[in-house]
This record gives C-alpha cells, sequence and structure tokens, in this order.
C-alpha cells in the first residue's frame, strides 16, 4: 500500500514522524513524509505587515489569506502537489497542523484515498477533536480525554509511545555524569518545578533543552543561565545526553493525575538505558511498574525527597534503570503499534 504521511520530517524536528514511516517500511508499504510545516517564502513578510496595517486601522487585513498564501493554504497546496505525484493509497495525518474539512473531502473523492487522523497534542490542547474526527475515515487520539459525546468508536485511543531502537539504546561507557537533566519546553507549571529542584541541588547540576527557556533566562531570570543548554536537541545527540544522565525527569504540560496521556519521554528514556522519573498517571502502569522500572512522583514535595535520594543512591537508580530498559525491549515498537491498524 502507499502510504502519504503528513507530520514534522527533517532534523530538528519531533522523531514520530520518521519512526512512524520506518514502522510502515517494516510492515511492506511505500511509505513517504509530507513535511507538514512548510510555509510560504512571503509568509513572514505578509505577516509582519499585516500586524503593521492592523495597527493603523486596517483590523480585518490578512495579506498572506489574500495573497492564498497564509499557512493553511500554503501547506494544502502542497500537499495536493504531493498528493498528485505520489497517488497514495492513504493519507495518515498526524496532528500537528490539520487541513480544512472541505480540503480533505475533495481530496478523497477526487483521489478516492482513506483518510486517516491521529490527533498527538495534549489533553489539553486538542480543540473540537469531535469536528476533526468528522473529516476522517479512521480518527485516532494518543490522550483518553475523548468527550463523552462521540458515538461508540468514532475516536479510537492510540498513544503516542512506542519502542524506537534505532534512535534510542544504551551506550557502554558513558559516565552518568549530568545530575538531572529535563527536555521539554518552557511553561509556567514545568519552570515553577524545575526552579523548586535547582534551589535544591544548583542550577549547574540541572540540564534543560527546549523552546523558550533561553528567552526566559536572557530576558527575566539569571538563574537559568547555567541550566539552559539550547532550544532543541534530538537524534543521537538526545540519546547520549540520556545516557550521561543520572537522572532524566519527565513532567507533562498537563495534569498528568486527571488528563490521561503519556508522552514519548516515557519509552524513550528507558530505552536508552537511563532512569526515568516521571510524573505518575495511571496509563503508566499499563507498560511499567513503577519503583521497580521507573519511578514517579505524585507531588513537588515528592518529587523532591526522590531526587535527593536517586541522586545519593547510585545502585538503586541503576538497578531501576536496568530493569526499565530490559522491560522496555519487551513493549510494542511502532511496527508493532500499526499492525492491524487502520486497515493494514
Amino acid at each position: 500500500m502507499k502510504i502519504l504521511v503528513s507530520y514534522f520530517f527533517g532534523k530538528d524536528q519531533i522523531p514520530l514522524g520518521d519512526s512512524c514511516l520506518r514502522a510502515l517500511h517494516d510492515l511492506g508499504h511505500d511509505a513517504r513524509g509530507f513535511h507538514a510545516a512548510t510555509q510560504h517564502p512571503w509568509h513572514p513578510f505578509c505577516r509582519q505587515s499585516s500586524r503593521i496595517l492592523r495597527g493603523l486601522g486596517f483590523s480585518n487585513l490578512d495579506l498572506s489569506s489574500r495573497f492564498g498564501i497564509s499557512d493553511t493554504q500554503y501547506r494544502s497546496k502542497r500537499l495536493l502537489d504531493e498528493i498528485e505525484l505520489f497517488r497514495p493509497d492513504m493519507l495518515l495525518v498526524i496532528r500537528g497542523y490539520s487541513y480544512p474539512r472541505k480540503f480533505l473531502q475533495e481530496l478523497q473523492e477526487r483521489y478516492k484515498i482513506r483518510l486517516v487522523g491521529w490527533c498527538v497534542k495534549g489533553p489539553n490542547d486538542s480543540g473540537d477533536i469531535l469536528d476533526d474526527a468528522a473529516a476522517y475515515d479512521i480518527y485516532f487520539c494518543s490522550h483518553t480525554n475523548i468527550p463523552a459525546t462521540a458515538r461508540k468508536g468514532e475516536i479510537q485511543y492510540l498513544p503516542v509511545v512506542g519502542v524506537d531502537k534505532l534512535l534510542y539504546h544504551p551506550q557502554p561507557g558513558e559516565e552518568r555524569s549530568i545530575p538531572l537533566t529535563f527536555v521539554g519546553g518552557h511553561n509556567l507549571r514545568r519552570g515553577d518545578l524545575i526552579g523548586s529542584i535547582a534551589k535544591q541541588i544548583g542550577h549547574s547540576s540541572v540540564t534543560i533543552y527546549g523552546p523558550y527557556w533561553k528567552r526566559l533566562s536572557r530576558r527575566f531570570n539569571p538563574r537559568y543561565w547555567s541550566s539552559v543548554k539550547g532550544p532543541w536537541i534530538g537524534g543521537a545527540e538526545l540519546n547520549t545526553l540520556y545516557n550521561r544522565s543520572k537522572i532524566v525527569l519527565n513532567i507533562s504540560s498537563w495534569d498528568s493525575t486527571k488528563l490521561g496521556a503519556l508522552n514519548m519521554r516515557v519509552f524513550d528514556v528507558p530505552t536508552a538505558g537511563a532512569f526515568l522519573l516521571t510524573e505518575f498517571s495511571p496509563d503508566l502502569e499499563n507498560y511499567f511498574q513503577p519503583g521497580k522500572e521507573i519511578e514517579v512522583w505524585h507531588s513537588r514535595t515528592e518529587l523532591l525527597e526522590k531526587i535527593d535520594f536517586y541522586l545519593r543512591n547510585d545502585i538503586a537508580r541503576e538497578r531501576i534503570a536496568q530493569a526499565g530498559y530490559e522491560k522496555a525491549l519487551k513493549l510494542p515498537t511502532f511496527s508493532d503499534k500499526f499492525q492491524g491498524l487502520f486497515g493494514l
């Protein structure tokens, strides 16, 4: 089957798209990726010009839309070109970015494509998934916060986690030289918790990669200067970072005790052979045994206590990291996840 996957692709992008492509290839499909974040070269200029004009009183003026080069318009046109060239049997849209419902209907009518959607946004940032799901033949969601008004089977649960041994694996000989690592974008919740951690163990003991932290440290909070290493890390560099870290901390951008969902780090870190200290979610127990294969925290106090304990107890920490790695090898890969899905 020929499958076109719309998501983010490239060296500095979330690796989910590439993991999905490899899985589809492993299953024998002719799969190709479409980078949905592409912008028209003139779009930034039009956007800035529109802001200036709105400041002068032209409140409804959007130059990008008027010239047909807004993000949605340009993305849709590029996708249409790719479909015309590739002629896929199925379009898998991983959200990320979406497409207008009318546009998807026209694609389906013209090219007889099977449309599959997969919302991988967090449960606090999924928008109107009922309206989005209506545009697809099959629709999946990475969290369980599905509206009660959804018809049975209209939106199916498909967590975003999956083992990717090509990206993540132990690196024997790497010294655990970094006390604590956090990878992810800044928000108020994460900033507040990591501020407490840095106060306890020192900012120089905390390593942070992710967007918006650097901007915050430069403008508002010089305490983060020694902690924030960059806005992005991925690929082999991220795997090495995990292998060099004593503790890899995971903090969701939502309250995972109330909104069920897991992010990719829950599988990635143990697969790398590293010690994962993650915010508790009931969904975790479907994959790992907390306290034996990974470690969890429920509150700020417990988080700080466990960081202190595991930084002082190497044997206990490495025992859990090894058990987590052994368990990760038995968990579903992306190929396993896709087997039997989408009507493949």
